[in-house]
């Protein structure tokens, strides 16, 4: 990378796919622990919910925070290259249409990310007591919780326990 705008621009990318990377390796791992202690007898139903929780919510996110990623990347490779972006032998045009559509397969990432955050409140707020807040898009009970702010989000409703039915 000769030129100072391509690497302001590229370096960032770069680094960003390593950490994406490495959260993707952990969710790797939480699955295979999963596995591991399902074959070994040594999960407790407890603890297999509480892992198999975090599973879908790790995957869920990183689907969708890694496809955004890698098709704003590749549209800034192919920027980078000029017209040779373009050209076949590159492969930038072949792996973004592969992005476009990553997008949108397994579910829109953006009704993904909304229904992973609440997800993410009921599994977070469930231990706390307080609040009843209820997800909206999910219709999820999440429990009694002290810790979310009143207005922390639009999707979801904040009840006192005693108005809540």
């Amino acid at each position: 990378m000769d030129y100072l705008s391509h690497q302001k621009r590229l370096l960032p990318l770069i680094a960003t796919t390593y950490a994406l990377r490495i959260g993707m390796n952990h969710t790797k791992d939480v699955l295979r622990d999963i596995q591991r202690g399902l074959v070994a007898g040594t999960l407790s139903e407890a603890d297999e919910e509480v892992k198999k929780r975090e599973l879908f919510l790790l995957a869920g996110g990183y689907k969708a925070v890694s496809t955004w990623h890698r098709s704003e990347t590749l549209q800034i490779c192919r920027e980078c290259c000029g017209g040779q972006g373009f050209a076949a032998e590159n492969r930038i045009g072949v792996f973004k249409s592969d992005a476009e559509i990553d997008l949108t397969y397994e579910g829109d990432n953006t009704i993904l990310m909304q229904v992973r955050t609440c997800r993410f409140a009921l599994f977070v707020c469930r231990a706390t007591c307080g609040l009843v807040v209820r997800c909206r898009l999910t219709d999820d009970a999440l429990g009694e919780c002290r810790q979310l702010p009143r207005h922390c989000c639009r999707s979801f409703t904040v009840r006192s326990p005693a108005s809540s039915g």
